[in-house]
């Protein structure tokens, strides 16, 4: 008895935390460069399948803009690939303003800062991979 009170002062003195309550979940840190105006709101999607990518959201998430550089943490995210688009929504009206022939007339950006030739850039390319030691991803607008 006297030995499990000492192991478990011990483990108290000694800055014993307990296991992460998920460990098969991560968390990802955004960073969004390039924010021109400090208004309306950053509104990131996050996919999780190509079959679905653009289609079916994994994770959807608004943030106020408040500075020209914002970082942003996405938790909860299982190991594995995602990727990432977003857009400044300037005028706050919770959509992608388009001209005409459907250019985007407010910021954008995807995940490894990929473009596609004639529309958004395949899953393939935009891909990043989630799980333990991972660097921050890096989104500038254009």
């Amino acid at each position: 008895m006297k030995s499990l009170i000492f192991g478990i002062l011990f483990l108290v003195s000694s800055g014993f935390s307990p296991v992460q309550i998920n460990p098969g979940e991560h968390e990802l840190q955004l960073v969004i460069k390039e924010i021109k105006q400090q208004s309306g709101k950053i509104m990131i999607a996050v996919y999780n399948e190509e079959d679905t990518y653009l289609d079916i959201m994994y994770k959807a998430i608004s943030v106020p803009v408040d500075s020209n550089i914002l970082k942003i943490n996405i938790s909860e995210l299982p190991a594995g690939y995602y990727a990432i688009s977003i857009f400044h929504d300037v005028n706050d009206n919770d959509e992608l303003d388009k001209n005409f022939i459907g250019i985007p007339k407010e910021p954008f950006g995807f995940s490894n800062n990929v473009l596609g030739k004639f529309g958004p850039p395949s899953f393939a390319n935009a891909k990043v991979k989630v799980g333990s030691g991972q660097e921050p991803v890096v989104i500038e607008l254009r």
